[in-house]
C-alpha cells in the first residue's frame, strides 16, 4: 500500500452536519401531518352519504380546523420562544393523534366539526412555525434548501395514504380507514419526536451551519444579527400586508383545488381508484417539487423563482379545466404536484428575505394566520359553488385569476421591501 493510500485511510472522516437530521426528523413530521392535510378529499363522498349532507356542509370541517388554527398562531412564535420548544411538539403530536382516531367516531356532522377543532388547536405545534424555526435555528447558509427539504415529507405520505384509505373504504368503512390511518400518523411523528429532532444547535454543542461565514446584507441566507426589522417594525410596511394578502390567496386557491380534486374528477367520470392514483401523482411531485424549490431559489434566484412558480400553478389550473382524458389528468397531477410547494417553500424564503431574521418566528407566525384564512374559506367556498352551480368550472376559472394577482403582490411586496425594510434597520 503506497504512503498516500495509508495517510488517506487515516484521515479522520467528515462527520454529517446534525442539522441534516434535524432536517429529516421534519421531514418525518411533514410524513404525518400530509396525512390529515390531504388525504380528506378521500372521505367527502362516502362521508357526504352516510352522514347526509352537502359538499358543502363537509368542506366546513376546515373552517373550524382552520379557525382554532388561526387563533393559536399569533401566539405560537413567543411560545416557542418562552416555554420548552421540545414538550410544546410533543403536546400537539399527542392531541393531534387523539383528534385523528375520534375522526372514526363521527356519528353527525357536528362531531365531525368538534374533532377538527381539536386538531386545529394542536397542529399549529407540530406545523409550519417549528419547523420553520427549527431550520432557522440550525442553518444560516443552505437555509432555503434546508427549508425546502424539510416541508417535503407530507406529498410521500398522502401519495402513499391516499390509495390505500381508498381501498380500505371500499373493502370495509371510512371509519376503519380513519383508524389505519390514525395510526399511520402517530408513528410519523413520535418516532422524530423520540430519536432525532434537537432543538438548537448548542444543545450539542454546535453552531449552525454557516454561521462563521460572512454574509452579504439581503442575501437569502442573511446573519441574524445582522439583518431584520421586528413584528411591531413589520406590521406598520406595506410589505407586510401585501406578503400578507399573497398569502391569503395562495391558501384560499391552493387548498380550495386540492380538497376537492377527487370529488371533481369522480364527477368527469373517473373511478375513484384513478381519482386517488392522479392525488398520489400529485403528492410524487409534490416531493420533487418541494426539495427542487431551494436548490432552484439558489441558482435561479428569488423573483424568478417566485414567477416561475406562480407560472406553474396557473398552467396547473388551464389544465384541470381540460382534463377530459388520463394522459391529460396525469398531466395536471404532475404540474399541480411541482408546484404545491408554494404553501410551504415559498414563504419562509420569501419572509426571510424580505423581513428578515430577527423576529423571524413571530413574524412568521403572524403571517400564516393569513394563510389559514384563506384555506378555511377557500375549501367550503369550491364546495358552495359546487351545491350552487352544479359544477367545480366556475371556481376554477376564477382561481386562474387569482393566480395571476398573486404574483403581482409578491413581485410589488420586493419592490416595497428593498424601499420600506431597509429604512428601519
Amino acid at each position: 500500500m503506497s504512503f498516500r493510500a495509508v495517510q488517506r485511510n487515516n484521515m479522520p472522516k467528515k462527520k454529517v452536519f446534525y442539522g441534516w437530521y434535524v432536517v429529516i426528523g421534519c421531514v418525518l413530521l411533514r410524513l404525518g401531518l400530509g396525512i390529515p392535510n390531504y388525504s380528506l378529499s378521500v372521505f367527502l363522498i362516502p362521508m357526504c352519504d352516510t352522514l347526509g349532507i352537502s359538499r358543502g356542509a363537509f368542506s366546513a370541517y376546515s373552517t373550524f380546523s382552520h379557525l382554532m388554527t388561526m387563533l393559536m398562531l399569533p401566539f405560537l412564535g413567543q411560545w416557542f420562544k418562552k416555554y420548552s420548544f421540545k414538550r410544546l411538539l410533543w403536546l400537539g403530536a399527542i392531541m393531534t393523534t387523539i383528534a385523528m382516531f375520534c375522526y372514526s367516531l363521527v356519528k353527525q356532522a357536528w362531531h365531525f366539526y368538534a374533532f377538527s377543532a381539536l386538531y386545529g388547536i394542536f397542529t399549529g405545534m407540530l406545523n409550519s412555525v417549528p419547523i420553520a424555526m427549527l431550520t432557522a435555528a440550525w442553518f444560516k447558509k443552505k437555509r432555503a434548501l434546508a427549508t425546502s427539504i424539510a416541508f417535503a415529507g407530507s406529498g410521500i405520505s398522502a401519495m402513499m395514504v391516499v390509495p390505500l384509505a381508498n381501498r380500505i373504504i371500499e373493502a370495509a368503512s371510512w371509519m376503519a380507514a380513519f383508524r389505519v390511518i390514525a395510526v399511520i400518523y402517530m408513528i410519523f411523528v413520535f418516532v422524530p419526536l423520540i430519536f432525532i429532532i434537537k432543538v438548537k444547535p448548542s444543545d450539542m454543542g454546535l453552531k449552525a451551519y454557516g454561521e462563521e461565514e460572512v454574509q452579504e446584507p439581503g442575501s437569502l441566507n442573511k446573519s441574524e444579527e445582522a439583518w431584520g426589522v421586528t413584528r411591531n417594525q413589520a406590521l406598520r410596511t406595506s410589505t407586510f400586508w401585501l406578503i400578507g394578502g399573497s398569502m391569503f390567496l395562495t391558501g384560499f386557491v391552493f387548498m380550495g383545488t386540492m380538497n376537492h380534486i377527487i370529488p371533481y374528477l369522480t364527477d368527469l367520470g373517473y373511478t375513484s381508484a384513478f381519482a386517488s392514483l392522479s392525488y398520489s401523482v400529485i403528492m410524487l411531485f409534490d416531493t420533487v417539487g418541494k426539495i427542487s424549490l431551494g436548490i432552484v431559489y439558489e441558482k435561479a434566484g428569488f423573483r424568478k423563482t417566485n414567477l416561475g412558480i406562480y407560472g406553474l400553478f396557473f398552467i396547473s389550473e388551464l389544465v384541470l379545466m381540460l382534463a377530459v382524458s388520463k394522459p391529460l389528468v396525469i398531466a395536471y397531477a404532475v404540474i399541480m404536484g411541482l408546484c404545491a410547494g408554494i404553501q410551504t417553500g415559498v414563504y419562509p424564503v420569501v419572509i426571510n428575505r424580505l423581513l428578515g431574521d430577527k423576529e423571524y418566528g413571530v413574524i412568521y407566525s403572524n403571517l400564516t394566520v393569513l394563510y389559514f384564512v384563506g384555506m378555511s374559506i377557500g375549501i367550503p367556498a369550491s364546495g358552495i359553488i359546487y351545491d350552487a352551480l352544479g359544477s367545480y368550472m366556475p371556481a376554477w376559472i376564477a382561481y386562474s385569476a387569482i393566480i395571476a394577482l398573486i404574483a403581482m403582490l409578491l413581485v410589488l411586496a420586493e419592490k416595497r421591501s428593498a424601499k420600506e425594510i431597509s429604512a428601519k434597520i
